[in-house]
């Protein structure tokens, strides 16, 4: 696997909104990473992060994270990485990820169907939020 570091850590989401009135919804969004490459190491990765607006609205987003096994192949592509991880995602682990995190200066958004109660970390007192229904444990 050919590795790419943007020198961001997994705590700043895959997707980042800065500002206001901003709609994220209806997406599918892998995320494909084995444990060893988790930065800072042992952190919970981040999808979406609201860092900073008001007014945004997340609905309706589907998040797979996965880790897989440490295959030790080289990939080159991102593409035929991506193909291979889903074909193989019947024997790789389940990856515990925080689906949408709104930062304490973002208020006023909503957020729904986008992760379950313990997925998704926000102010309930200064944003709107509906959870997916989770099993009961």
């Amino acid at each position: 696997m050919q590795m790419h570091d943007n020198g961001l850590d997994d705590r700043f989401g895959l997707v980042c909104i800065n500002g206001y009135n901003n709609t994220v919804t209806g997406n599918h969004i892998s995320e494909v990473i084995e444990t060893k490459h988790l930065k800072p190491e042992g952190v919970r990765p981040v999808i979406i992060r609201v860092a900073s607006g008001r007014g945004n609205f997340i609905s309706n987003n589907h998040v797979v994270a996965t880790a897989p096994e440490d295959t030790g192949a080289a990939g080159d592509s991102c593409f035929s990485m991506q193909v291979g991880a889903l074909l193989g995602a019947k024997e790789s682990e389940s990856l515990e990820v925080t689906t949408v995190l709104a930062e304490p200066g973002a208020v006023e958004n909503t957020v729904m169907d986008s992760g379950t109660e313990s997925q998704v970390i926000l102010d309930k007192t200064v944003n709107r939020f509906r959870a997916d229904p989770g099993f009961a444990e």
